[in-house]
């Protein structure tokens, strides 16, 4: 059945949308909710309605609607489907219904065809769960290749080698009775036989050609970002018959992995005994928090603050979905409404005693982020100065009893901030020192780059111009060592703002816009707001 309307024609029957000149095809859910709207849509349709119909015997959290709501709007436009708050949606843009041959048939076979493909949805499930409780045979997994965005020269070694260490993991002693680990070299052979269309739709959620093609029953993809001492690792589980996703946060690339490793046990329930095959878990999917990382990563912050508004409404205790939340709020320029956020989730930890629970890092940073927002938006504001070297102090004093050497430096490079708008330039020195000596002894040492600009400002604040200039060379040094993009433009800002201040307004420009040719080539939407900001063409609220 194809509908159209203006400027657009949908095809159901093949899970095409053309809409001008462009083609687009739809992921498998997405297409059956369009469907369901487009077929009911002379009412409302609830979000309880479509989670049944779309992912029925599956518990997945609402956020998997949203974003199908979403790509449909992002093809089609935000008009065509109508909100209706707390109730749910209705397809509101005229279409004119057009009947394929296939379609013509009488009601009578279409409803025997319904029944039967609903019997034969029911006998599949039903097979499938029994084979997950009951079969002797361990289930197939493969892990592919991690994909690396770590921002560094660094970690070239991660997507090969990390495939071989979550092979590994998986395949101990402990977990060999339940899965059938596919070994690396077979898991990439067998990629190597995919088409690239194949490889699309593995990236749009569709895993059908690699589990063919692999002969798995679980595909497991992951993504590594964020730098030394600090990382995430984002993932995606390819089930038998549903898609899940999620993230953990690490000091290092290994704690990563054997973080994926242990929830996948959890997931799967691998402490049993061998007589009681892999049963599921129903809670293991956090989607909107990975997807509202990704939306705050392409700068498309208002998104970001709806996905990551639901993961912490889902999980309240959840700091890592309140921290990027703030900072999407503060990025979109509400600064107050990140404050509170973060606010509310300290506060929740104190009442409900959660802290426990947390990993401690993340109440460290969620202290460091407040401090941070309330230095660099209320600077001129000295009670609001004060609460952020709380804040501050806090987040270096847990991070001084947790040994976590990368946030003790990054809370004294805070703190130095603070005492250099206070004129303690002298303690401000001290704090700087430290933190680059911290830096010194850190894998990836290209955090220094920070430090050495901060020291710059509080040169010049001295009128020390020569030396201001001194530490912006062995900054910008160590960022083009680690061919870092975001430093190498924080350095050349920090030059501009330098050239600025020297009333070398030419030379300024000439900085930002050497920064504003390594933003576009990196591809990153954020550096280039913030460069598109510093020359006056945008209005961005940087948060790191």
């Amino acid at each position: 059945m194809n509908y159209s309307g203006d400027g657009f024609e949908i095809d159901l029957t093949q899970g095409i949308v053309l809409y001008g000149e462009h083609k687009h095809t739809l992921r498998a859910k997405t297409l059956q909710v369009l469907t369901y709207l487009l077929t009911h849509r002379d009412s409302v349709v609830t979000k309880v309605q479509l989670l049944e119909v779309v992912w029925p015997d599956v518990v997945v959290q609402e956020q998997v609607l949203v974003q199908s709501i979403k790509e449909i709007r992002d093809i089609l436009g935000n008009e065509v489907i109508k909100t209706f708050p707390r109730q749910g949606y209705r397809w509101v843009a005229p279409v004119t219904v057009r009947h394929t041959p296939a379609a013509a048939n009488s009601s009578r076979t279409r409803g025997y065809l319904l029944a039967a493909s609903l019997v034969l949805v029911v006998l599949v499930a039903g097979w499938w769960l029994q084979s997950i409780q009951h079969k002797a045979a361990p289930l197939a997994i493969a892990f592919l290749p991690v994909s690396n965005a770590v921002p560094d020269s660094l970690h070239s070694w991660v997507p090969l080698a990390g495939q071989r260490f979550l092979t590994a993991a998986m395949s101990q002693d402990d977990h060999a009775s339940y899965w059938q680990v596919i070994p690396a070299e077979r898991v990439l052979s067998g990629l190597e036989r995919l088409s690239g269309d194949a490889l699309v739709r593995l990236a749009q959620g569709d895993s059908h050609d690699v589990k063919q093609h692999l002969a798995a029953d679980v595909v497991v993809a992951t993504k590594l970002l964020g730098y030394p001492e600090d990382f995430q690792l984002q993932y995606d589980l390819y089930l038998p018959m549903s898609h899940e996703r999620g993230v953990v946060f690490g000091a290092s690339v290994e704690a990563c992995f054997a973080q994926l490793v242990e929830s996948l046990a959890a997931r799967f329930e691998l402490s049993v005994s061998a007589q009681n095959p892999p049963r599921l878990q129903r809670d293991f999917s956090n989607a909107a928090l990975v997807s509202g990382i990704e939306h705050y990563l392409q700068g498309d912050f208002s998104a970001a603050i709806a996905l990551l508004a639901s993961a912490r409404l889902a999980d309240p205790d959840a700091l890592a979905a309140t921290r990027y939340l703030a900072a999407s709020y503060a990025n979109n320029g509400e600064i107050q409404a990140a404050l509170e956020v973060l606010t509310q989730g300290l506060a929740r930890i104190a009442e409900t005693q959660t802290a426990h629970k947390q990993d401690a890092r993340e109440v460290l940073r969620t202290h460091l982020l407040l401090g941070y927002l309330q230095l660099n938006w209320f600077a001129d504001d000295l009670e609001q100065l004060q609460q952020a070297e709380q804040h501050v102090e806090t987040a270096r004093n847990m991070a001084v009893a947790q040994d976590d050497k990368v946030f003790i430096a990054y809370s004294l490079e805070e703190l130095a901030k603070i005492k250099r708008l206070q004129g303690q330039f002298d303690l401000a020195q001290a704090h700087l020192q430290a933190a680059l000596a911290i830096h010194s002894q850190l894998s990836g040492n290209y955090g220094q780059t920070a430090t050495l600009i901060e020291l710059s400002k509080v040169a010049a604040a001295q009128a020390a111009f020569s030396q201001a200039w001194q530490y912006l060379a062995a900054a910008e040094t160590i960022a083009n060592q680690y061919q870092v993009a975001a430093n190498q433009i924080w350095v050349l800002l920090a030059k501009a703002d330098l050239a600025k201040q020297l009333a070398d307004h030419q030379q300024a420009q000439q900085f930002a816009m050497q920064a504003h040719a390594i933003a576009k080539q990196s591809d990153d939407p954020i550096l280039v707001a913030r460069v598109d900001t510093w020359l006056g063409n945008a209005a961005f609220y940087l948060v790191n």
